[in-house]
């Protein structure tokens, strides 16, 4: 004959599973509360709380694998195109590593406007019929701040209606100081200087694209 389980021994089985099971959830549980902030603070100050996700731009310094940046320049010219620009006209901005987290894709992502490339990694996962696109807009990116030649810089911005062309401490590291200065260069022939502080330029195309 078979023997039947005892019942305290089927109690005690399922008390040591109980508890197993509430130290995985306990420990899983951990990370939002401590690892949320460990992570931020590889990156950021994370001092300040509150319900405005753009307002660590003000005090904040981002530690960029080419030199630091000073977010609040950043702040301030993001601010500038928040109040004065009207619609969804294209912004031109910098770009960087497509297969890690940098502060490439700012303006767009704090501003709502429409730029040539957000993040290449993330467009890569989100559109995987698209890799040639988004690799020839990558390359498009880095020619428009590289270059020092006017027709291929008018090329681009006419293919991609780009109205805005944005050129702070982050494009600084990223491109050579010949394609960043022909912006200014251009005033002439349709590129105008519409905001400027220590750190950050930005221009707008004013020529028929």
């Amino acid at each position: 004959m078979r023997r039947r389980q005892s019942p305290n021994k089927g109690l005690i089985l399922k008390g040591f599973w109980l508890a197993g099971l509430a130290i995985v959830i306990l420990a899983a549980a951990v990370f939002p509360v401590l690892g949320t902030r460990a992570r931020l603070a590889d990156r950021f100050d994370t001092e300040h709380t509150g319900l405005n996700g753009a307002q660590f731009l003000q005090t904040a310094t981002y530690q960029d694998p080419n030199g630091e940046i000073d977010l609040q320049w950043d702040w301030d010219g993001i601010q500038w195109l928040r109040k004065n620009v009207q619609g969804s006209p294209v912004i031109a901005e910098g770009n960087t590593d497509p297969h890690n987290y940098r502060w490439g894709s700012r303006v767009s992502v704090y501003t709502g406007l429409p730029t040539i490339i957000g993040w290449g990694w993330h467009q890569t996962q989100q559109r995987a019929g698209e890799q040639l696109a988004i690799r020839n807009r990558l390359n498009q990116v880095q020619t428009l701040f590289s270059t020092d030649d006017p027709s291929q810089t008018w090329e681009i911005l006419k293919e991609h209606r780009v109205k805005y062309i944005y050129v702070g401490q982050l494009e600084r590291l990223y491109y050579p100081l010949e394609g960043l200065s022909k912006f200014d260069k251009m005033s002439e022939t349709g590129i105008e200087l519409v905001y400027t502080n220590p750190q950050v330029k930005i221009y707008m195309v004013t020529r028929e694209t």
